[in-house]
């Protein structure tokens, strides 16, 4: 439908005109449109167009979804967006008029706001809060997108709770964002799974007790294998690191005490030393360019080595 808007589609949505298809959710009916749903979602072109219960009666039931995440999914599917934390409020057929299991945060902004230059604190915490219950229901959003393959939504949702959960790093609130998002996805999920088990364990070392319980529940020989490997690895950095260290002080030591015999006299006739005389133990001393050696400060056990 080129040259269609988003607001089109939105106004389509909400104004359930020519709608020919039923998405049932726990009391809460969706009325959408099969020319608009089912192009996008593989699962609703097949409930549409097989010879099931589904295709007939133009209606599919999803009893194990919450309300407030498929009403995200189809609000996505006519406009290429969703907002994790307010509800859409587009649809009309509930009972009671409200999703169950979520609460609208919109129509508290407006005080938080108002209170949050009062108390700083408070409305951090609530930010904070926000932000936790946003990276579950993006998790949410994913396992839904995906049962039904709508892949740009997997896409957006998964960059969604990766971008709030690398500000939780450390944090204890982001244990259950993780238990939510392990348990939204399979064992071998590529597009959220690997790339937030491979954040954590990036930050292994600050992640919360309560964070890496979660982490060990679900991925545990991933988990064990590969921060035992990290640690390995970070524990060869820091000997070869105090090696090096180790090195570097030897050889500024030797500079330093070449600069100091080469800045000193000879102690017979007062010249400046000319060359540096190593003893066997490694110890200096300088000669000056009458080649003292009646002085005690030259006076070797052992022939030196001139350098």
């Amino acid at each position: 439908m080129a040259g269609v808007t988003p607001s089109a589609y939105l106004d389509l949505l909400r104004s359930e005109k020519y709608s020919d298809f039923t998405i049932a959710c726990n009391g809460v009916e969706f009325k959408v449109h099969r020319a608009v749903v089912c192009p996008a979602s593989p699962f609703l072109d097949s409930a549409c167009n097989s010879g099931f219960q589904e295709a007939t009666s133009r209606r599919i039931e999803f009893r194990e979804d919450d309300p407030g995440i498929v009403a995200r999914v189809v609000l996505f599917l006519y406009t290429s967006d969703y907002d994790a934390n307010q509800i859409p409020t587009f649809n009309k057929h509930s009972h009671g008029g409200v999703f169950p299991a979520q609460r609208d945060r919109s129509a508290s902004s407006c005080a938080e706001s108002a209170v949050s230059s009062e108390n700083l604190a408070a409305a951090e915490k609530r930010k904070q809060e926000e932000v936790v219950e946003a990276l579950k229901i993006n998790a949410l959003v994913y396992k839904c997108a995906d049962m039904l393959g709508i892949e740009n939504l997997k896409v957006l949702a998964a960059d969604r709770f990766l971008a709030d959960a690398i500000g939780l790093v450390g944090d204890d609130q982001l244990a259950e964002p993780l238990r939510v998002m392990y348990e939204s996805t399979h064992a071998t999920d590529e597009h959220l799974r690997l790339p937030v088990t491979t954040l954590c364990i990036r930050n292994h070392d600050t992640l919360s007790k309560a964070a890496v319980q979660v982490i060990q529940e679900h991925e545990h020989n991933v988990w064990s294998v590969t921060v035992h490997l990290l640690q390995e690895a970070q524990d060869r950095h820091l000997e070869e690191a105090r090696r090096r260290k180790s090195e570097w002080h030897i050889i500024y030591d030797t500079v330093t005490k070449v600069n100091d015999v080469l800045a000193s006299r000879c102690a017979s006739c007062h010249r400046d030393v000319s060359r540096i005389l190593v003893r066997p133990d490694n110890s200096m001393k300088g000669q000056c360019r009458n080649f003292c050696r009646s002085t005690r400060d030259v006076d070797f056990d052992a022939d030196p080595v001139a350098i």
